[in-house]
């Protein structure tokens, strides 16, 4: 019962790791911010078993870090709080080093790190200032 009645969000929540964090989330009776980078995804996963009243859904590139703090800013407008974030997002690219160009490297650096730092730097101030988190 430790998730009952918790504000969670869940980065790259609409595939792989993210979606399972997010269901199992659901089925404990949490609140899940369902947070996708594109809008089409975050479509697709409303239809899903987490297309319940307790699933929030958002499409936030976390390597926009006023994107990251709005996300983290509407859902502590609406519930008040925000328990716990689970920083999922991530991608990683298949190939050969010698076909991965200096954008590949730096897309997968922007999202891997620096949207993980952009969440912790949100959520970090509210989870001090209420105590928990």
């Amino acid at each position: 019962m430790t998730f009952e009645g918790k504000v969670v969000i869940v980065t790259g929540r609409t595939s792989g790791i993210g979606y399972g964090i997010s269901e199992e989330l659901l089925v404990r009776g949490a609140y899940v911010w369902v947070i996708g980078s594109r809008q089409d995804s975050v479509e697709k996963a409303k239809v899903s078993p987490a297309a319940n009243p307790n699933a929030r859904f958002a499409a936030v590139d976390v390597k926009d870090n006023a994107a990251v703090e709005k996300m983290i800013s509407d859902c502590v407008r609406e519930f008040g709080r925000l328990d716990y974030l689970f920083n999922n997002a991530k991608i990683g690219i298949v190939s050969p080093y010698e076909k991965t160009t200096l954008d590949d490297w730096k897309k997968i650096i922007e999202i891997n790190l620096w949207g993980v730092i952009y969440g912790v730097n949100a959520a970090l101030p509210v989870m001090g200032k209420q105590g928990s988190g």
